[in-house]
Parts: C-alpha cells; sequence; structure tokens
C-alpha cells in the first residue's frame, strides 16, 4: 500500500514539475482549439440562418394561382378541400367607388374587390407569422374597407393628407358607406405584391354580388407540399407565383456554408494534434531516467502508462478549458469590426455567435487528438529497453 501511495505521489510531482515547461504549448494549442471553435460556430450559425429565415419567411411558403383564360373555381376548390389549405380568394367586381367622404373620384375608376378567408382575417397566418402588418384591423366586417398601401397613397395625395389619417374615412359605394378601417403597410404591400395585385378590399361574406374569382394565395406547410401542387398545376391554364427556387437555393446555400465552415474549423483545430504530439514527446523524453528507474525497480507499464496518461489529461484538459475564453475573445473582436446584421439586411440575426455544439465538438476533437498521442506513448512504453532510451535520449 505505501508503495503505490509513494509511486502516485511521485507521479504527481513529476507531473507538476513539468507544467511549466507545458505552458507555452497549453497556450498555443488552446488558440488553435479557439479558432477553431469560433469558425464552426460560424457554420452551426449557417444552419441557425436557414432556420431564422424559415420561421421569419413564412410568406414565401405560400403560391398564388391567377386566372389566365379559364375560370380557376374548380381548381382552387380542389387544392384547399384535398389538403385543408388556408386560403384567402379575392374576386373582382363591377361595383365602382365613387366618393371618398364627399371628394367625387368616379375619374379614377376604382373598383371593389372582395376577399374571402378563414377567419374573415384578411392576412394569413404565414403573413402574420412574417411579421406582415395592417394598421388598423385585419379582421374586417359588414360595411368595413381595407386599402392596399399603394392605393392609400394615392387617396392620400388627392385628399392632401398622410395615408395612416384615412382610417375612420368612408368610401360611397352604390348606396352605402363604407369605413376604412385598414391599411397595409409599406413593408407589408412590398412583400404581398408578389403574391397578389394592390386593390380596395371588402369582405367577400356581405355580399350578394359574388364576383369573378380572380386569385387565390394559398399557405402550404412545406417544400414538398408547394412543388407537389406546382408540378401537378403549372401545365394548366393558370398563372402560378411561387418563390420555389428562392427557398431551394437559401437550403442550398445554408447547407455548403455550413460544412465548409464546419469541416474547416475541425481543421483548424486538428492541426493541434502536432502541437500536443510534439509537447507529450518533450514530456516523455524529459521523463525517461524517470521512466527508466520506475521500469527497473519492477513498475509495471500499466502504472507507468497512467503516469503518461496524467501528463496527456493535463495537457488537453488545460488547453481546453483556455480554448473556451479564448473563443469568446475572438468572437467579442470579429464584432467589433463586422456588423452581421448589415450583412442580413432584414433580418434581426447575429451571425458570429459562439454556440454550444461547437464546443462539444471541440472537445471531442481534443479527446479524439488526446487518445491518438496516448495510444503513441503506449507503445513507446512497451517497447521500451536500454538501447532505446539510449536512443531516444541521442535524439532528444
Amino acid at each position: 500500500m505505501n508503495k503505490k501511495i509513494s509511486f502516485f505521489r511521485l507521479s504527481l510531482r513529476k507531473i507538476l514539475e513539468s507544467f511549466y515547461d507545458k505552458i507555452f504549448a497549453i497556450v498555443n494549442i488552446s488558440l488553435v482549439l479557439g479558432l477553431g471553435i469560433v469558425v464552426i460556430s460560424m457554420g452551426i450559425s449557417f444552419i441557425k440562418y436557414k432556420n431564422y429565415v424559415e420561421e421569419n419567411s413564412q410568406y414565401l411558403y405560400q403560391m398564388a394561382y391567377f386566372k389566365n383564360v379559364n375560370p380557376i373555381d374548380e381548381t382552387i376548390n380542389n387544392i384547399i378541400t384535398d389538403n385543408n389549405k388556408e386560403s384567402r380568394l379575392i374576386y373582382k367586381t363591377d361595383l365602382e367607388i365613387t366618393k371618398i367622404n364627399d371628394v367625387d373620384i368616379t375619374s379614377f375608376e376604382l373598383k371593389l374587390e372582395l376577399f374571402k378567408s378563414t377567419n374573415n382575417s384578411f392576412l394569413m397566418p404565414k403573413e402574420i407569422t412574417s411579421n406582415f402588418e395592417v394598421i388598423g384591423k385585419t379582421v374586417i366586417e359588414e360595411n368595413e374597407i381595407i386599402l392596399d398601401y399603394a392605393y392609400a397613397a394615392m387617396l392620400g395625395e388627392i385628399l392632401v393628407k398622410e395615408y395612416q389619417e384615412l382610417l375612420g374615412d368612408t368610401f360611397r359605394i352604390g348606396d352605402s358607406d363604407y369605413e376604412i378601417v385598414g391599411i397595409t403597410s409599406i413593408e407589408t404591400s412590398q412583400k404581398i405584391l408578389s403574391f397578389m395585385d394592390p386593390g380596395i378590399f371588402a369582405n367577400y361574406n356581405f355580399f350578394s354580388n359574388e364576383g369573378v374569382l380572380e386569385s387565390a394565395t394559398i399557405d402550404y406547410n412545406n417544400l414538398d407540399e408547394m412543388v407537389l401542387d406546382y408540378n401537378l398545376y403549372k401545365t394548366t391554364e393558370i398563372q402560378i407565383y411561387e418563390s420555389i427556387d428562392e427557398i431551394k437555393e437559401t437550403n442550398l446555400a445554408s447547407l455548403i456554408l455550413s460544412t465548409i465552415f464546419i469541416a474547416l474549423g475541425i481543421v483548424i483545430s486538428l492541426v493541434s494534434y502536432g502541437i500536443i504530439q510534439s509537447s507529450v514527446n518533450q514530456t516523455f523524453i524529459n521523463s525517461l531516467s524517470f521512466i527508466s528507474i520506475l521500469k527497473i525497480i519492477g513498475i509495471k507499464n500499466r502504472k507507468i502508462t497512467i503516469f503518461n496518461f496524467s501528463n496527456s489529461v493535463v495537457l488537453i484538459l488545460f488547453s481546453y478549458l483556455l480554448a473556451i475564453p479564448l473563443s469568446y475573445s475572438i468572437n467579442f473582436i470579429i464584432n467589433k469590426f463586422v456588423d452581421s446584421k448589415a450583412i442580413f439586411v432584414g433580418f434581426d440575426f447575429e451571425m458570429f455567435v459562439i454556440d454550444y455544439k461547437s464546443l462539444l465538438i471541440s472537445l471531442g476533437v481534443a479527446i479524439f487528438l488526446g487518445s491518438i498521442s496516448f495510444g503513441h506513448q503506449i507503445f513507446k512504453i512497451k517497447n521500451l529497453n536500454a538501447s532505446s532510451i539510449h536512443l531516444l535520449e541521442l535524439e532528444a
């Protein structure tokens, strides 16, 4: 028992004595691992960016079907009923808007359009998720009107007022007055125009004159559903507006960039193997006389291996622990000089953020490299004899 205690105490003292010699190697390894953590985090950020875009640009998972030549009622009804999808149908009417307040606007030949959607809401679920906004109300009741920004800006010029001040004003349509209760924001108008024309809309459910179905915007759950319907109906006489290629390009670009940066970060981390191996070898050579004495007095290779293993653990552990604050420091410096929000215009997204997964990947790389180095040392110890010790001392 005393022999075991003295062996471990002696080994611990040797490890502590050689710790000062390892400081330079620990700093170098930690710098390499820290840089690897930053690069791997960038790769993970590209995956996050893809998910972020999907969450904040749900409107991309919409397709708009426009009447080209033949009526589209049957086709749209099939799409909606077969898949139980959310939709907004737009009907053209002959109902003319003659006045706004007491101002005659018949010369502009403005026609009322009707929308039909779930819960009487003009904005669809994926548009709301994508932060589309309506100034005022989006759920339209009887004798209420919602304006697209383009029309609101034009009417604001006529009445010499800001377009937001049109809320509460009234349109005369036939013998009835309709209150303006909602106006799409500028940003919403810009986005929504890719799927429908600007217009002046009332709720379809409160009109007996149904009009002609002109277009339909439909929400899809995923890209596969979009592609399926697009391939099914693109050969018909319906004009389809979609973002399938844009979604595919975003997904592919994110996948390629994330793969490149994660692989590059791992390669950078692997570079530290040379420093690890060099330091462990140097420690091994410096400990040759101690190891020789241990072998002479009959200490088994297994125990000598534990001593060498402890040296490797100390090197890897301290290097990794130091790499963590260094990676955050490198990331902080990058953020000082690079504004990731300016790169991703329109998205409040931080690219340069240390992700915990990168810390785990770096730890896995460090353990892997330490294991290889340790395995090499086991082989050396097993084959260690008087002649090999002499040769190793000459190499040192």
